[in-house]
């Protein structure tokens, strides 16, 4: 219109931030409606079980690591008390080192695996949708624009930009 004339273009003239507003309102208003929502919140998690199932195997492995290295300690330990180490041997000290070392570190993997695998609820309930909903909303809705097109081909559509005349999708 600007360029063109007013013979060309006859409605009204809207800011571009206003425009963006009305549409990205009305887009998340229909997008994000709550069966919608349903319908995505369950294939993150369905991900999200994907990626429990890998931490599950694993805690599993990292036990049994954990176990191992408990039961090598314990054999170490054995030998000293049957006299055919002694306590000030370099060897001794070297691996009572490293096996302490091990347990600790497969400890403590242990417990971060299980405090992830304790902590996630794979419920859909009506307040998981609205959480749900309202960071979506908010990602969408922030300025980034990069953001913004990643989390509309993340619903399904087809960002488009307008640029002279043509769109580049």
């Amino acid at each position: 219109k600007a360029t063109a004339g007013a013979d060309i273009c006859r409605s009204k003239s809207i800011r571009e931030d206003a425009l963006d507003s009305l549409v990205l309102d009305g887009l998340l208003h229909r997008v994000l409606a709550p069966d919608r929502l349903r319908l995505l919140l369950a294939e993150v998690l369905d991900r999200s079980d994907e990626a429990r199932q890998r931490r599950e195997k694993d805690l599993d492995r990292v036990r049994r690591e954990r176990i191992g290295a408990e039961t090598r300690l314990r054999r170490l330990l054995e030998i000293v008390q049957e006299g055919m180490m002694s306590v000030r041997d370099p060897i001794f000290a070297a691996t009572l080192a490293e096996a302490n070392a091990s347990i600790a570190a497969l400890s403590e993997t242990e417990r971060s695996l299980a405090g992830q695998l304790g902590s996630a609820s794979n419920q859909i309930t009506d307040e998981a949708v609205q959480r749900f909903g309202q960071a979506l909303r908010a990602s969408i809705a922030a300025e980034n624009s990069a953001m913004r097109r990643a989390y509309v081909r993340l619903l399904g559509l087809r960002p488009i930009n307008r640029i002279h005349n043509r769109a580049e999708v």
